[in-house]
This record gives structure tokens, sequence and C-alpha cells, in this order.
């Protein structure tokens, strides 16, 4: 979908960009803000809204010079050593590259990179991949729903209230007949976006998130509605002949178990190739600096592989393997969590 922004969207956006960081107790004008975003590729979101739009009209007027526009396409390394000379209290990037930046955290490199907070945006953030990006940095992960199409939809305040920008944009969490479902039940996001400029976004089904809205209220003071859950993409997830649904955020939690159970951060990345209905390969790239500290690596990967296939069941086959690297496919910020190769009617038959 092709989206026109115009400078009222955009300030708009950067009135719930302030709103999040005065949350984190940050100022827009002092903080020092490294954003690691599309930057250098023209028409993305981040280049024309952010670095062009909104900070290319702001810059006459005020000092910018606390902020920091990364490109995520460069390597970890060049990254990290970019963000030690500029000492950024706050961070904000893929959840995937905040992975590559933290590993290199976890040997030693960018001691001058001492972020207050953390904010992980653009992809699901899964309880392995927050325990990980936190233990490396010292710092709260927190997370940023935020679309092409919506906006800033919602964010996570500092006592993990899923805060949605209510007065921006409109939720609905609806079942596949097109009702609203349940407080805590989940069901495909709909969105409505509440301010004027650029293109409208009116009932807005084409995002596929799965998530729950939760009924209770956040005691940070915020009173607006909550998000529950975020799981992702519907198209990303692992659905099995039985029906079942594994998004994003759900199915590396057998994986974090194994992790938590031995106390280890020997993983580096991982991936999950969905072959055939029935038959997933995990790809497990383990971190070197970690490899010897903890468990055997061959004990941690074969809790993994017993976690899975007591979720999953004996109608599908687990295989789990370590491979020296999880490959990012040319032209992508990342590697995919999920890999599908299921043939779209085998899908429609395990869910009818």
């Amino acid at each position: 979908m092709s989206m026109y922004k115009d400078m009222e969207y955009i300030t708009t956006e950067a009135l719930a960009a302030v709103r999040q960081l005065r949350a984190y107790g940050m100022s827009w004008r002092k903080t020092r803000i490294t954003n690691i975003g599309d930057f250098s590729v023209p028409t993305t979101s981040d280049e024309e809204c952010l670095k062009k739009g909104l900070m290319g009209n702001l810059s006459p007027f005020f000092s910018l010079d606390n902020y920091q526009n990364l490109y995520t396409g460069e390597e970890a390394r060049i990254l990290l050593k970019k963000m030690d000379s500029f000492h950024p209290e706050l961070i904000i990037g893929y959840t995937s590259v905040l992975m590559g930046i933290a590993s290199l955290k976890m040997r030693g490199m960018g001691n001058g990179v001492k972020p207050t907070y953390i904010i992980s945006s653009g992809e699901v953030l899964d309880g392995y991949s927050r325990n990980y990006i936190q233990e490396a940095f010292d710092a709260p992960v927190l997370n940023l729903y935020a679309t092409t199409e919506g906006g800033s939809i919602a964010f996570e305040c500092l006592r993990k209230g899923f805060h949605i920008n209510s007065d921006f944009v409109h939720v609905e969490i609806l079942d596949r007949d097109g009702e609203p479902v349940s407080d805590g039940e989940f069901g495909s996001m709909v969105i409505t976006r509440l301010y004027p400029g650029g293109t409208p976004i009116i009932r807005y089904t084409g995002l596929s998130d799965i998530a729950s809205l939760s009924g209770e209220q956040c005691d940070c003071g915020m009173h607006t509605p909550l998000l529950k859950t975020l799981e992702g993409r519907k198209k990303d997830a692992i659905i099995l002949p039985d029906g079942r649904i594994f998004p994003p955020a759900t199915i590396p939690m057998p994986l974090s178990e194994a992790s938590a159970k031995y106390g280890t951060l020997q993983i580096k990345r991982f991936q999950f190739i969905q072959k055939k209905i029935d038959d997933i390969e995990i790809l497990i790239e383990i971190d070197e600096e970690q490899r010897d500290r903890g468990v055997s690596v061959d004990t941690l990967l074969a809790e993994i592989l017993h976690n899975y296939e007591r979720l999953v069941g004996e109608r599908v086959t687990i295989t789990v393997k370590e491979v020296k690297k999880v490959e990012q496919p040319e032209g992508a910020p990342s590697p995919p969590l999920i890999i599908s190769m299921v043939d779209r009617k085998k899908i429609e038959e395990a869910l009818l």
C-alpha cells in the first residue's frame, strides 16, 4: 500500500513520540537519542518522514545535535562504534539489529554505550531477545508498536503497560467474522487513524497483526486502553495441522524456557523454517563468546528439542540444528524469524 504523508501528519506523529519520551522522563530537546532506521533508503518512512520531513523542517530553528540517525543496513560493529562515540541515553531499533549489537556488547565492545532505555520497534519483541538485550546493555528494553499505515499505535510504559495512543488511532480486535472479541482473546488488528493529513486510514485490515486487548488500567497514571499481547503478523506465523497458530512473539517461548532453565545466553540468533505443515526446522546460531559458559550446547539443544516436541505433539516433526550463521537475505535489514514453505491450501485446510 502506498502512503501519502504531509507535514500535518508528520507533526502529529512527532507528538506521539514526545509523549513516549515524557513517559520515560526524557526530553526531545535534551536526551541523546540514537535511532537505527532505514535512513539511507529513499522513500522509506524513516527517511522521508523523520530525516527529511520533521528534522529537515526543525533544523533551522532548533539544534538537533542530540539526535543520531544510523542506517540499519550497516554492520553491527560499525553501528556500535558510531554509538560508542555518541553516548546515547536512548537507543531505538529493530529487535534483530539490537540483538546483533547486543552480542558485541557481550564481548566487551562499545564501553561508551550505556543507554538508560532501549526501544524495540519494527519487529516482534520476543521474551528471549528482550532478556538478551537487557543483559547486554544493563538497561530496560521497551516495546513500540508503530506501522506505516497507523503511525505510532501503542508503546510500553515503565510499568509494562502497553498503552494505545487512543487519541491518535482507534484500535479494534476482531474475529474471523469481523466481530469484536472479548478482552484477553486474540483477534485481528483493525485500525482507524483519527488525525488529519496524508492518506486517510479507516477500518484498515491490512496489518494482519494478531493481538488482544486488556480490560485493565495501568497504575502509571496514563489512562488509555491497553494491549494485552501483540503477537505479530498472521502470515509470518507457524500453523500446525490441528489448526493451532503460533505467531512470532509466541513461537520462541519454549526456546526461552530452555535458556532460562540453564541460566544461559549462548544463543545469538534463531530461525524457524516450516518446510511442511508437519515439518519444522529450528536453526540455532551460538554466540562463540558464550559457548563454553555454563551448560553444554548439546544439552541446551536437546532441551529445546524436548520443549518443542512437547508443544507441537506427535504429528509434527521437529529438528533442531546448530548453524554457523543464520543467513540474512540480500537487501533485508535482518534474517526473518519465521520462513514458511507451506502451501497456502494446506494452511487453509488446517484452519478450517
